[in-house]
């Protein structure tokens, strides 16, 4: 069931979010902009993540997202591995916190973010 275009798929709508995403070994942690969008075909939520890893920057692509009142199920891509992440919003969808996990099973760890005037693109 994809959502119904609302409050709260308003609130997350081109908005860059600044944070991290971190392995779940802890020792890796870098800077990610996360973006969302509403796919108007289908309600379904997409975007796009730039991070910063080691000087590199890397782009990966967010699909197919469902957004079910504050939670997002949403797939990832890069040209590091395929994956799912699960994202939770708070402060009135100004920030996100979950976890993200690759197809194969060996890459997996934390995502957040949050948005305000700090977080330029």
């Amino acid at each position: 069931m994809w959502c119904n275009v609302g409050f709260a798929e308003e609130r997350i709508i081109n908005r860059p979010y600044c944070g991290y995403y971190t392995y779940a070994d802890g020792l890796k942690s870098f800077k990610v902009i996360t973006k969302f969008f509403i796919s108007r075909e289908d309600n379904s939520i997409f975007g796009n993540f730039t991070s910063d890893e080691f000087g590199e920057v890397y782009e990966g692509v967010l699909f197919k997202g469902k957004l079910n009142d504050k939670k997002l199920t949403i797939l990832t891509t890069d040209e590091h591995t395929h994956g799912e992440a699960n994202l939770i919003f708070i402060d009135n969808f100004n920030s996100f916190f979950g976890v993200w996990s690759g197809d194969d099973g060996l890459a997996s760890g934390k995502w957040d973010g949050k948005t305000g005037e700090f977080c330029i693109e």
